[in-house]
């Protein structure tokens, strides 16, 4: 202890009272007026953080804007769509009931310039039995397959390798098929 008590003799035995007066309080002004410094300093940088804070919540908000934007145009086609679907299915249902009943009751003649107008061949009777309600010309499905030669199914049936196999298989088959000789 007596080396520091040294030592501070020294330094300041030169010194006398009043100028250790002074220099203590030029030493304080200069502490306070570092201490006023500092906190100019920190309140700039302080409101920077703060707009820095504000512009990042101003962004986070618009993008969260941006976000419900493009969610509510979304939904908007999506229902545009479903809708559309819909009035495109109502069109053809309305004009699928308009052609039916056009040709339900009109004459046979303007059914059959209507039919030709869409391009359907007007002479096919199972469409103008149906356009026109008619069942007489419907018959019931026959259990049985149509006579062909050699039966529908025979093997060789659809094939053509030579007109004389041909003949040999009809021959064959119409003496093996037990079908062909139901009448």
């Amino acid at each position: 202890m007596a080396a520091i008590g040294d030592t501070i003799k020294v330094l300041f035995g030169a010194f006398t009272m009043s100028d250790m007066i002074t220099i203590s309080g030029i030493a304080i002004f200069a502490f306070i007026l570092g201490a006023l410094a500092g906190r100019a300093i920190n309140r700039n940088n302080s409101s920077d953080g703060a707009s820095m804070r504000d512009l990042e919540k101003k962004v986070a908000d618009s993008q969260e804007s941006l976000k419900r934007y493009q969610q509510a145009v979304t939904e908007h086609f999506i229902t545009l769509s479903h809708h559309t679907t819909n009035m495109a299915q109502s069109y053809r249902d309305i004009h699928e009931h308009l052609a039916t009943s056009a040709l339900r009751l009109a004459s046979a003649e303007v059914s059959q310039q209507i039919l030709k107008g869409a391009g359907i061949d007007p002479s096919l009777s199972d469409i103008e039995a149906t356009a026109f309600g008619d069942d007489g010309g419907i018959e019931a499905p026959k259990d049985y397959a149509p006579k062909v030669p050699g039966g529908v199914l025979s093997e060789a049936y659809g094939l053509t390798d030579s007109i004389d196999d041909q003949a040999e298989l009809d021959a064959h088959d119409e003496l093996s098929d037990p079908t062909l000789k139901v009448s």
